[in-house]
């Protein structure tokens, strides 16, 4: 929760700071402008926050684990991480997390074009909150949708070298060839491996909940999002 409202965050600061900086004109969602922009905030969102979630994931295998309270655990994870691997163990999965950058592209273009073909933007003088909530909503699910199967290759190498005991405690199931399969040589023998002993749904599990979190959830911080910009132009104005 923390770290999505702190990646989440970063990455509009840098959005809206793109749309200023490069003149970003409303009336033209579709431009590359659109897709430059949101790449910008992807990726300095990405850098920050990867670490982030590569503690989170292990935080959460170390405690099933050993039972220990959540900042014992965490100053554990730390310790291990920075001792045994270095800076860069805390970037395991930065390669398809560059790529989940695309994520922001997907999102703020579908969300922009969509609101310009309802005649909602910033500077017009409609208001209805209803159309950023689905607009957010449905932008974010269908960005979380058609990047799932990447954030599932991330999630797994981010893991380590875990035994499958501790993985099924977080209800990942797992073949039964434990040892090829735990153990991932980079991203693209991620893939491979999921494929190879899971099939295709292994690549989309937790779907159905994962749209039902994201959408009302998303349209709420769109719905906040808007407000504030029009806040703050307001007070600009003035």
């Amino acid at each position: 929760m923390i770290a999505g409202t702190i990646a989440n965050s970063i990455f509009f600061y840098v959005y809206s700071d793109g749309k200023k900086r490069y003149n970003y004109d409303p009336k033209q969602p579709y431009s590359l402008k659109t897709i430059f922009i949101s790449m910008r905030a992807g990726l300095v969102s990405m850098f920050l926050t990867t670490p982030m979630w590569t503690i989170k994931t292990r935080l959460a295998l170390f405690k099933e684990q050993t039972g220990l309270p959540s900042y014992l655990a965490l100053q554990n994870i730390i310790q291990d991480m920075y001792r045994h691997e270095g800076i860069k163990g805390f970037y395991r999965g930065f390669l398809p997390s560059i790529f989940l950058s695309v994520y922001g592209i997907i999102q703020m273009f579908s969300y922009e074009n969509i609101n310009h073909l309802l005649g909602y933007n910033q500077s017009s003088q409609k208001k209805d909150m209803w159309i950023p909530f689905f607009t957010g909503g449905f932008s974010k699910c269908f960005a979380s949708v058609a990047l799932l199967p990447m954030n599932v290759v991330r999630m797994r190498l981010q893991m380590k070298n875990y035994t499958v005991e501790q993985i099924k405690q977080l209800n990942i199931e797992t073949s039964t060839n434990y040892k090829e399969q735990i153990h991932y040589n980079g991203v693209i023998d991620c893939f491979r491996k999921i494929y190879k002993y899971e099939g295709i749904p292994a690549f989309y599990k937790g779907l159905t909940p994962l749209v039902a979190k994201v959408f009302p959830g998303s349209g709420v911080f769109f719905v906040a999002y808007e407000s504030t910009l029009r806040l703050l132009e307001q007070k600009q104005s003035e």
